[in-house]
């Protein structure tokens, strides 16, 4: 039986690759609002599902953050329609996709 050891909330987080740390390999950070947690991975595998899994967190939690914002108030596009909230959540995915294709530039060849 596995017990939730803790939460962050994803509001406003990225998610960098970091390297190996100290006696740590595998490591990522997840930056929120108040802290920066640095986590690790027992192998780049699930280093690569780690993150990828965070990120689409982050990406639905900013949908959902949106949609609820829309609902509230329709003046969150611009003059040419585009919601500037959704383009800045996928300048951070593509900026986080390309931190894994760097640091695992085999698994991502068509990256480069």
């Amino acid at each position: 039986d596995q017990s939730v050891a803790g939460s962050f909330d994803l509001e406003n987080a990225t998610v960098d690759l970091i390297g190996d740390q100290e006696d740590r390999e595998n490591c990522f950070a997840v930056k929120t609002q108040s802290r920066t947690y640095i986590l690790s991975a027992s192998d780049s595998s699930e280093l690569e599902n780690w993150v990828k899994s965070i990120v689409k967190s982050i990406a639905i939690h900013q949908l959902i953050f949106e949609k609820e914002s829309e609902e509230d108030d329709d003046e969150n596009l611009n003059e040419n329609g585009t919601d500037q909230q959704n383009i800045s959540m996928f300048y951070n995915l593509i900026e986080s996709y390309s931190n894994l294709a760097e640091a695992y530039p085999n698994r991502y060849p068509h990256a480069n």
